[in-house]
């Protein structure tokens, strides 16, 4: 007879091997006792279940791996508003993740994999591009700095890290002025590093 403890054993010493072979381990959705072999973690929800009415949602998983290792949300080209999630990112520190294509997903059609509706490679080239070089930027000035605080006032986020950075995320569809001197367009971000700049 075999149980969930065993299952989770087979699992731990066969993700283990990898990391005591030097490669690189990315898990996806994987359960918190393999965490500690993980390189990075994908396909992480950028929200909540929404199987609970809630006046307010924090991204527990973001602030609590913060620091720890990188986040990969679940693939970009699957969501309905880019921008809105380009700015759910920059607020939870995490990073995108894109399901590609070279050919039109239209040649899937009634294969296994017909739910991928979206993925040309031409399509996504420029956002991934663009994307990636704004986010480099961002993640090289959050370093390994964890979340400290996250607050959210209205339509108005404000996270704060460790090494003193301060992101302002602005989720309205007005322009806001934070702390009396930053202005902050709707779906826009500010960053402040520790000197004020």
């Amino acid at each position: 007879y075999y149980d969930s403890n065993d299952c989770a054993d087979y699992y731990a010493q066969s993700v283990s091997a990898f990391t005591t072979a030097d490669l690189p381990v990315l898990l996806e959705n994987a359960n918190a006792y393999l965490w500690q072999y993980a390189d990075a973690l994908t396909d992480m929800p950028d929200g909540g279940s929404d199987y609970m009415f809630t006046t307010q949602e924090v991204p527990f998983m973001a602030i609590a791996l913060s620091g720890q290792m990188p986040l990969y949300t679940e693939y970009v080209n699957f969501q309905a508003n880019t921008n809105r999630y380009f700015l759910n990112l920059v607020e939870q520190g995490a990073r995108p993740a894109f399901l590609i294509t070279w050919e039109d997903p239209i040649k899937l059609q009634n294969t296994d994999a017909d739910n991928i509706y979206s993925s040309q490679f031409s399509l996504y080239k420029d956002l991934m591009i663009e994307w990636y070089q704004e986010l480099s930027e961002l993640h090289a000035l959050i370093g390994s700095a964890a979340i400290d605080t996250h607050v959210r006032d209205g339509d108005v986020v404000t996270v704060t890290y460790d090494n003193g950075l301060t992101i302002y995320c602005n989720y309205g569809s007005e322009a806001v002025v934070v702390d009396g001197k930053y202005a902050i367009a709707p779906d826009g971000y500010k960053v402040v590093t520790a000197d004020g700049n």
